[in-house]
């Protein structure tokens, strides 16, 4: 509902939209929609509300069906999310780019030995900062070359990105990412 307690309705939900810079898809019908919320209305007349990832996947859990008489409902929950989504992204784009700071106020990228043993190396990438993930040292010199690919923070986890192909699901910590990355290389290497 809006500050006046009436319900929330289209045009609200769009003025909102606009206003605060919200990654929200309303009425739009089919189509590819990543990292949004999407609001649209279904044949039975009633209303859904779901969250996608970076590939316009729909999130597990994330969807949520209003009856036909809730539109406004729907709006508010997915008015909610958006606004706790951009808080998150707000957070990340701080963190990285205080990281990005660091990196440059050293004279150049950030080597970290990581908990897994391999290395990461902080760079800089026009989507944000992220990690190059580098094999075991004792493992350098590989006709693979040394990297295995980059490790992405996002809003909904790590993301392992692998130097060809793309990226697969979230993980809930960088190691994990790191090691998924480690395990696609020893698969195409048949190891």
């Amino acid at each position: 509902m809006t500050s006046h307690e009436q319900p929330t309705s289209r045009a609200d939900a769009f003025r909102a939209r606009a206003a605060e810079g919200l990654a929200l898809v309303l009425f739009e019908g089919p189509g590819s929609h990543a990292d949004a919320i999407v609001v649209d209305r279904l044949d039975d007349g009633r209303f859904r509300v779901v969250s996608t990832d970076e590939r316009a996947s729909v999130w597990d859990g994330s969807i949520r069906i209003y009856p036909a008489d809730a539109e406004s409902s729907a709006l508010d929950d997915a008015l909610t999310r958006a606004r706790a989504d951009r808080r998150v992204r707000d957070g990340l784009r701080r963190r990285e780019d205080e990281a990005v700071a660091t990196w440059r106020a050293a004279g150049g990228d950030a080597w970290v030995r990581s908990e897994t043993g391999l290395w990461l190396k902080g760079v800089h990438h026009p989507a944000g900062a992220r990690w190059q993930v580098f094999r075991r040292r004792e493992d350098w010199g590989s006709e693979r070359g040394n990297s295995l690919g980059y490790v992405a923070h996002t809003p909904r986890g790590y993301l392992a990105i692998p130097l060809t192909g793309f990226p697969g699901p979230a993980h809930a910590t960088s190691a994990e990412a790191e090691l998924a990355l480690e395990a696609l290389d020893q698969s195409a290497a048949g190891v």
